[in-house]
């Protein structure tokens, strides 16, 4: 179960970094905004981050957890953030 929630997160982390070119021109003014609180080299990296924070405020607002299901998907983007982070201090490293 555990392999199949990371499957999920994965593709739909993928898939929304596929997307945000797309979805960042319609957005643009807010994406701008919320890269300008995480200064850096790598503002798609800090995009990432911001849509899966938002992703896991949506998940913590809701009444059911869904079998446990819920806890463990809000850890899983808390793994996926933490990643992100530490792939983000690597390449400023190098940079």
């Amino acid at each position: 179960m555990k392999r199949t929630i990371t499957i999920v997160l994965g593709a739909l982390a993928l898939g929304g970094l596929m997307a945000m070119p797309q979805i960042g021109r319609a957005q643009m003014g807010n994406d701008q905004q919320m890269t300008k609180v995480r200064k850096g080299h790598h503002p798609e990296i800090h995009r990432a981050i911001n849509h899966l924070e938002k992703t896991k405020e949506i998940l913590e607002s809701s009444a059911d957890d869904f079998g446990g299901h819920k806890r463990n998907a809000e850890n899983l983007i808390d793994q996926a953030i933490a990643q992100l982070q530490q792939g983000d201090q690597v390449a400023n490293q190098n940079h």
